[in-house]
């Protein structure tokens, strides 16, 4: 699977920086510098691989962002080889180009999954910040994208931090920096967001600088989002969403006696199979006060029951109506 070589060059790369690099006394002596090639050669494999099997068909959905995310960071972490400019144009560019294709320019993600809409974020992010520290700039294009994207978690997370479980999800992340119970990957997601697009409905959304956005942006950046929480007022979220599909209605956003109702009228998902929507056609989920009333349900398992899965996957577990069964 490249996708799974590409989530391990990811966390690799992550590892890389945190020991210290070429330079780690880890590397020290003929042991260390044996260790080191080693690690290297197993490097030069992935990259080889990944680049000659990138999803195409049917799996051209989150599988190849993150198989050209993990291929991007790699050739830019240790641009050892040849081939490892090549790797990194290329990469780079259709990273660009999926990027703006499988995301609507309202930032729904057109799998119409909102755990997978966090991982290709979380695929874009990592993209984004390794390219900037090395001096490769994705467009502004990219960019917006990424911040549409955030703005839909915005807009659809409630009062007490809840996101609707549409669609299909694997609890995967890309690179775990923040180990612990509490850890919220979509909170997470907009505190980087408020520093990153100066954004203070983000920072008031997130509540605080999270140990992940400490590891993605230094420390010093904790100020910057100090900053963005003391000027953030309440404000209205952003309500319609009509490339994806979505409309967010309610009232006394963000207190305590919110209501917050989100209305599914989007596709069924993306390319032929749609390989992670549901059959939710016209659902709705309702949050009272920060507390989610009518769910959806989400995935239940991918693996463990075909009669379940399929239940899950079907319009009789959402808040819409069927005829004739």
């Amino acid at each position: 699977s490249s996708l799974e070589l590409a989530v391990r060059l990811l966390n690799w790369a992550a590892t890389w920086h945190v020991i210290g690099g070429a330079d780690s006394p880890i590397f020290d002596g003929e042991a260390g510098a044996a260790f080191r090639a080693r690690w290297l050669d197993s490097v030069f494999r992935h990259c080889h691989f990944i680049r000659g099997h990138l999803s195409r068909h049917s799996s051209a959905n989150n599988h190849l962002l993150g198989e050209l995310a993990g291929l991007f960071v790699a050739s830019t972490t240790w641009p050892c080889w040849p081939q490892s400019n090549t790797w990194r144009q290329r990469a780079m560019r259709t990273l660009e180009r999926e990027a703006l294709a499988q995301n609507a320019p309202d930032g729904v993600n057109r799998e119409q999954a909102i755990w997978y809409q966090h991982e290709v974020m979380d695929m874009l992010l990592l993209a984004l910040l390794y390219g900037k520290a090395n001096d490769l700039e994705f467009s502004s294009d990219f960019r917006s994208r990424l911040e549409s994207m955030m703005d839909f978690i915005c807009s659809t997370m409630d009062a007490g931090g809840n996101v609707p479980r549409w669609g299909d999800g694997d609890d995967a992340v890309m690179v775990r920096f923040d180990r612990s119970a509490a850890f919220d990957p979509f909170r997470s997601l907009l505190a980087t967001g408020a520093v990153l697009f100066g954004r203070s409905d983000f920072a008031r959304k997130a509540g605080c600088f999270d140990i992940k956005s400490r590891w993605l942006l230094g420390d010093a950046a904790n100020a910057a989002f100090e900053g963005l929480l003391a000027s953030s007022t309440d404000a209205v979220p952003k309500q319609a969403f009509p490339d994806g599909g979505y409309w967010v209605l309610g009232g006394d956003w963000n207190s305590d006696s919110e209501i917050r109702l989100i209305a599914d009228a989007g596709a069924l998902g993306y390319l032929s199979i749609a390989a992670h929507g549901h059959a939710d056609a016209l659902a709705f989920t309702l949050s009272l006060g920060g507390q989610p009333f009518l769910i959806d349900p989400g995935t239940f398992s991918y693996h463990a029951d075909g009669h379940w899965r399929n239940y899950f996957k079907g319009t009789s577990a959402h808040n819409t109506l069927r005829v004739d069964g």
